[in-house]
Parts: structure tokens; C-alpha cells; sequence
């Protein structure tokens, strides 16, 4: 609780007396208020009922085995049918990523990527933070990632945090010489179809080792500068993939939040113009939907690190191609074992610690 309570006087003495020093944005005059919830079923045609229904059922019978024994055959039929289409989502995208994988070109560049043991610590990581951690001494990334991670912040780790916007935090994590190398070998691992998904997975393509390193990044901001968000859990889940921003393709991005507690977003370059990462409010937060909308702009090697929940955009790119690496870090021993979606996604105030989400204490004792 005592290292916990430094550690946030900490953050409140940089904010207020380095703030106007250290931000780097600019509040937009053109855009509109990044606000508002993306409704994936709105898009689709869905019935908006489905979800609601489905969790209503699968409570039901977690909590009660006789649970159908009210349900008359016709209901019961409608919801095997449900689970089943449910199912063949699940099965249809087992496929597909197997298919993405089988797709993967094999590439030198690409084989070289792939083994941490090939990389020295100063050759991917950027100075300040692998000393921070302690990989400095390490002779290469592979022995860098064995080592025990530290669930606490480290010493030192808050000094790195460059508060660009309110709750937002820059912090160097690759060199441009390795976003570079990186780009080549994901390139070459599969043609590019334009299609704006993430198509270089790095655990399709084999970099796993690559999220590990943000995971461990994320975690040390999560506990330096947002302790309470996981519930009490650590970080300890990734997704991380590389995307593509360019005029002739995908040249932006409409606002929207990421399933995730912590986003770590690292600019690979290349050379552009435009593209700036656009932050508007926190769901769950007074400010959610607040009319402000700040301005990051991108910087090879340097990692924007957010909140999940954080409302925000890219703008559109007007010239040249913007890379960018993208990590999702989850608490799947914390927060997502705690509340349900809809309490973790609004922060409800009480939630699991009141003991009155349908995933807590109250329920599953």
C-alpha cells in the first residue's frame, strides 16, 4: 500500500510541475468529439437481443443445473441453435488462423527475426529502459526474457514515462535500426492484401518473443502508473501485431477502444505525414465523453502507452506509409476473472469489490 501511494505522489508531482514542459499535442480543431460506442451488431444486421439472452442462459446454468427444466422444448431448441452458431464461430476462426499461419513465406530475414537468441539486448531494446529493467547486462534478448519478471514498477521505471497527455505516457522501447529489420522480415512473411486486419500477427509469423518484450513494458507502466486497473491482477496475456497506415490503402482510423487493460503502441516509422494518434475520453470515466480530443504524434521506436478503455482515433495519413506495432495486454488473472464484461468495460463503480457483479464474490463464492 506505502510503495503504491509513492508511487501515485510521484506521477501528481511530474504532472504538475512538468506538464506544459512535456506534452507534445495539440488539441484538434477539425475533428469532432471522439465519442460514442462502436456497435459491431448495428453493422452487421444482428439482432441486438442475442448477447443479452445467450448470458442470460449461460448464468442460468452455471449457477442453477436444472436450470432448463423451466424452459419449455421450443426455448431449449433455440438456444442449442445459438450455441451451436456460436460454436461454429469459434471453430471457423481455430481455421482461419491455422490458415494464416500455413501462409506465413519463409523468409532468411524472417528466420532470423524469430530467434531472441540471434538479438543483443542493445540492438532491439532502447538504452535507458533495458537498464531500467536490468537487461542491460544480459547478453542476449532470449536471456533477457528468462530472467523473473518484476510485478512491481521498477526503480526507476517512472522517470522513462513522458506524460503526454493525462494519463497517457510516452516512453522509448525500440531502436530505429530494429524497426526497421522488423518491417523487412513481417513484409516478406506474406503478401499484402490490403485488408485492414492484423496481418502480421506476431505469433502467426513466429515473433512471439517481440510481445513478450511489450507485455513486459505494459506491465511496468500498468504498475508505475495505473495500479488498480487489473483488479489487483498482473498483466500476464498479449496480442501484439503489426499494421499499416498509407493514402492508396488503409490511411486512418475511427475512433474506438481496444479489448485490452493496457495498449502499448509503438511507431515502426516509415516516413509519412499525418497520422496522428487522436485521444478523447476514458469509458467508465467522468470525461468519457468529454469534447476534448488531444494529439499524439507518432515517433520512431517510441511507444504511446494507454488505457483500454481510452477513446481513440488515428488520423488520416496524407503522404507515405505509417507503421506501427501494436500490443494488447490483459489481466486474465485479475480484471477479467472478476467482473463481467460490462463491468469491466464501464468501470462501474462498486463492481467486484461490492460483491454485486454477476462475476464476483457474491455469485461464486
Amino acid at each position: 500500500m506505502l510503495k503504491t501511494a509513492l508511487q501515485l505522489l510521484t506521477i501528481w508531482i511530474a504532472r504538475t510541475q512538468g506538464r506544459t514542459a512535456q506534452r507534445r499535442f495539440k488539441a484538434s480543431g477539425r475533428m469532432a468529439a471522439l465519442r460514442g460506442k462502436i456497435n459491431e451488431k448495428e453493422r452487421d444486421g444482428r439482432p441486438a437481443a442475442e448477447l443479452a439472452r445467450l448470458t442470460h442462459a449461460l448464468w442460468g446454468l452455471d449457477h442453477y443445473p436444472s436450470y432448463l427444466k423451466r424452459w419449455r422444448d421450443g426455448d431449449i431448441a433455440e438456444l442449442e441453435d445459438q450455441l451451436e452458431r456460436t460454436l461454429a464461430t469459434v471453430r471457423a476462426a481455430r481455421r482461419a488462423n491455422k490458415e494464416e499461419a500455413a501462409g506465413v513465406v519463409e523468409t532468411e530475414k524472417l528466420r532470423e527475426l524469430r530467434d531472441p537468441a540471434n538479438w543483443r539486448v542493445g540492438d532491439v531494446v532502447a538504452p535507458r529502459l533495458a537498464k531500467v529493467l536490468g537487461w542491460d547486462a544480459c547478453p542476449s534478448m532470449a536471456d533477457a526474457l528468462a530472467a523473473p519478471r518484476k510485478a512491481a514498477p521498477a526503480r526507476g521505471v517512472l522517470a522513462l514515462l513522458d506524460e503526454v497527455v493525462d494519463d497517457v505516457y510516452s516512453i522509448d522501447v525500440l531502436t530505429p535500426a530494429f524497426c526497421e529489420r522488423l518491417l523487412e522480415a513481417v513484409d516478406g512473411a506474406r503478401s499484402d492484401d490490403g485488408e485492414p486486419l492484423p496481418r502480421a500477427n506476431l505469433d502467426v509469423v513466429g515473433c512471439s518473443w517481440l510481445g513478450d518484450v511489450l507485455l513486459a513494458v505494459g506491465a511496468q507502466v500498468q504498475a508505475a502508473a495505473h495500479p488498480a486497473e487489473t483488479l489487483g491482477g498482473a498483466l500476464d496475456w498479449r496480442h501484439a501485431y503489426v499494421l499499416k497506415y498509407e493514402p492508396t490503402g488503409r490511411d486512418s482510423l475511427v475512433h474506438h477502444t481496444d479489448d485490452s487493460e493496457i495498449t502499448v503502441n509503438v511507431c515502426l516509422g516509415r516516413d509519412f505525414a499525418g497520422g496522428d494518434l487522436l485521444l478523447g475520453g476514458v469509458r467508465g470515466a467522468p470525461d468519457e465523453t468529454s469534447a476534448r480530443v488531444d494529439r499524439v504524434a507518432p515517433k520512431r521506436g517510441v511507444a504511446t502507452v494507454h488505457l483500454g478503455r481510452h477513446l481513440h482515433a488515428v488520423d488520416t495519413v496524407t503522404r507515405g506509409e505509417r507503421r506501427v506495432l501494436i500490443c494488447w495486454c490483459r489481466s486474465l488473472s485479475g480484471a477479467r476473472s472478476s467482473v463481467c464484461p460490462c463491468c469491466w468495460m464501464n468501470r462501474r463503480a462498486g463492481g467486484a469489490s461490492a460483491g454485486d457483479c454477476i462475476c464476483g464474490p457474491a455469485w461464486n463464492s
